[in-house]
């Protein structure tokens, strides 16, 4: 008697583990569904969470091993990422996406020899496609030695398009645009601002070693008072570069024209020539010579003031990347020369700028910069004022900006200026604050 009840107890014990470990499994895919719901929709903490609870619910969810490993991924957590995706290896046949990405995350930790026998596998595997001529790249790149920056499958398009929509609060509206201050129109003009903007475009050439893209834009200012203010951008471009190792060379053409109210106000021409080079893995030096022309459609009786110019504006900028470059900070210094038509407004200045993008928690990035530009001297002595003209301007501003969903982010702004002379008309502050709603693919 004692034997059967001991059995009973046996099969009674192994119905219970039975139960339970079923039950852990339809837990596990509960999970793992929530995971990659909060995936797609870019909430990649809420993803990591569901896909780890999938896990250590049923470690041989080999499904959720790899999500896991691509969450990790997207959040920058490159050797937490090649061990979810070891994991998903170490349950048996894998696509060659999951030997892809891990040699992709051992390729972000500097372990080259583990990522070329995983980019290598994932070429036996892949069909012809992207993931087997990217492993090829990879290989090639590691085998001669050459530092490039990561990329994914499916991160890049060949055409882009892009909207916003931003509501303001401007403490200076006349300073509008290109915050200048302009001798026709009043000063300290409060007012909210609702702007627009849209664009796009495309990657006519997009090789290893060049890259060439046509680019528009429209941007539209709104006033609900002040409506003369009202100010319109339309800009086309050709970005180009070409690269070479560490070296990359570019020089960007734009055309841009302006209206202030419903009148014709600025006609700009400019070219960028421009030259970095990467080195260290994180450091970036770019040096640049833009040069435009700019034509103001304004009718002026005193020839004097006549503000059509060229003006160049040579720098040079320093950036040190870190978290896997996607965040870094910067310093550049620019000497600025304007020859203008008329005599007023010659100058030559120098600006120094610090910028930084940061990140926060959340998803959040914190962009923030500051700039002092010093000795703006103007050349001759004012045909109105009768004195000549010295300015120096403080700017300042941070950016706080929140993805959601998969293809929207949400930006808080806030930018002031400063500017003293010894002209008091040219004295004033200004300050900008605002929210940006925006959409890219």
């Amino acid at each position: 008697m004692r034997c059967q009840w001991g059995i009973v107890v046996l099969l009674a014990l192994l119905i219970s583990a039975s139960a339970l470990a079923a039950d852990d499994a339809g837990r596990a895919e509960v999970a793992f569904s929530e995971g990659l719901l909060a995936y797609n929709n870019q909430n990649y903490n809420r993803a990591e969470r569901d896909f780890s609870k999938a896990v250590s619910l049923n470690p041989k969810l080999q499904k959720a091993q790899h999500f896991l490993g691509m969450t990790e991924y997207q959040l920058g957590r490159y050797e937490a990422a090649q061990q979810a995706f070891g994991a998903a290896i170490a349950l048996g046949d894998v696509a060659s996406a999951t030997r892809f990405y891990r040699g992709l995350s051992l390729y972000r930790i500097g372990q080259m020899t583990q990522a070329r026998s995983d980019f290598v596998r994932a070429q036996e595997l892949a069909p012809p496609g992207d993931i087997d001529n990217l492993s090829s790249s990879y290989v090639r790149n590691i085998d001669s030695g050459e530092e490039i920056q990561s990329v994914a499958v499916g991160e890049s398009k060949r055409w882009y398009v892009y909207a916003s929509y931003s509501t303001s609060y401007d403490s200076n509206v006349s300073l509008n645009p290109d915050n200048l201050a302009l001798a026709n129109l009043p000063s300290d003009s409060r007012d909210a601002e609702f702007a627009l903007r849209g664009g796009g475009g495309y990657h006519v050439v997009d090789t290893k070693h060049l890259k060439i893209t046509p680019e528009a834009f429209y941007y539209q200012s709104l006033h609900p008072r002040l409506t003369g203010f009202n100010y319109g951008l339309a800009h086309i471009g050709l970005q180009n570069k070409f690269i070479e190792g560490r070296w990359t060379m570019g020089i960007p053409t734009t055309y841009e024209f302006s209206t202030l109210g419903s009148t014709k106000f600025l006609g700009v021409v400019a070219v960028n020539p421009n030259v970095t080079y990467f080195w260290m893995n994180r450091m970036l030096t770019q040096i640049g010579m833009p040069t435009s022309y700019d034509d103001f459609f304004q009718t002026v009786t005193n020839n004097p003031q006549d503000r059509d110019a060229w003006n160049l504006l040579p720098g040079i900028t320093q950036y040190v990347f870190f978290n896997d470059k996607k965040h870094y900070v910067a310093l550049a210094y620019n000497y600025e020369k304007n020859w203008a038509s008329g005599n007023d407004w010659d100058y030559h200045a120098n600006t120094i700028v610090a910028s930084g993008l940061l990140p926060l928690p959340w998803q959040m990035d914190l962009y923030v910069f500051g700039s002092f530009t010093f000795d703006k001297n103007f050349n001759n002595v004012d045909s109105v004022i009768g004195t000549r003209r010295k300015d120096t301007l403080y700017m300042a501003g941070a950016n706080l900006t929140r993805k959601f969903f998969k293809y929207m982010d949400v930006t808080l702004h806030y930018n002031y200026w400063n500017e003293n002379s010894n002209q008091a008309f040219f004295t004033y502050d200004r300050n900008l604050v605002g929210v940006t709603f925006g959409v890219a693919y």
